[in-house]
Parts: structure tokens; C-alpha cells; sequence
């Protein structure tokens, strides 16, 4: 049966269909899937699973920051003629991750559709 005579076997039925979305992410990916969750158009089911509020938290505070190639950040701005200090390049790079803070994102479509699974200590 094709699939738009399905729809209409459902509606002539009496019948609602619903497509259930959802999406999930863990540390870093948790991230992504609240922004999804809160921007999406429509209701998605959301599961950011032991994620930071943004990607500032991974990359400037957590242990990204260690890995994280600042000196070849500081020189590919020199060599755009942006003189900076490596405090500086941290700090732009602070802002510019600023704009994945889910705290500053609309209230997802269907909140109770949301589940939070976080921690308070890291070790």
C-alpha cells in the first residue's frame, strides 16, 4: 500500500498518525541535541545525556582545553594580521562557543518532552 493511501486508511479510520522524533546526545553531542530540541519547528523528545550547557564548558574549562592547539589559533590570527596574546585567543574562542549556551535558547516545544540526565562531579 502506497504510502499516502495509508494516511488516508488512517483518516477514514478515525484515526490520528503521529510521527514521534527524537533525539539524543551524549557530553559534547548533549549539547547539540538540546539545541535541536529547542529549535526544531515541531516537538522532539530530547535526551541531552551528561552534557554541559555549551561547548564553552568542554573546550575553555574541561579537559578539551588541554588539547586544544591554542599556539596554532594565536598564529593563524597573526598571520591575518590580529595580533593576540594566547589569554586572548582563549577568550575569543570563549565567545564564539557562547553561542551554543542552551541556557539562552527558546523553551523546547513540549518541555515535559525533555529528560536531563546530569551530574555535579566530574573525576
Amino acid at each position: 500500500m502506497a504510502k499516502s493511501n495509508k494516511f488516508e486508511l488512517f483518516k477514514s479510520l478515525g484515526l490520528s498518525f503521529y510521527m514521534i522524533f527524537a533525539i539524543f546526545g551524549c557530553t559534547p553531542g548533549g549539547v547539540h541535541a538540546a539545541m535541536v530540541g529547542s529549535l526544531h519547528p515541531t516537538p522532539v523528545a530530547t535526551l541531552p545525556f551528561l552534557s554541559p550547557h555549551s561547548a564553552v564548558v568542554a573546550f575553555c574549562e574541561g579537559i578539551l582545553k588541554h588539547g586544544t592547539a591554542w599556539e596554532a589559533l594565536r598564529e593563524d590570527l597573526a598571520a591575518q594580521k590580529v595580533a593576540m596574546t594566547l589569554e586572548d585567543v582563549r577568550e575569543r574562542m570563549r565567545n564564539v562557543l557562547s553561542l551554543t549556551d542552551v541556557t539562552r535558547f527558546p523553551v523546547p516545544k513540549s518541555p515535559s518532552a525533555v529528560i536531563f540526565v546530569a551530574a555535579t562531579v566530574s573525576s
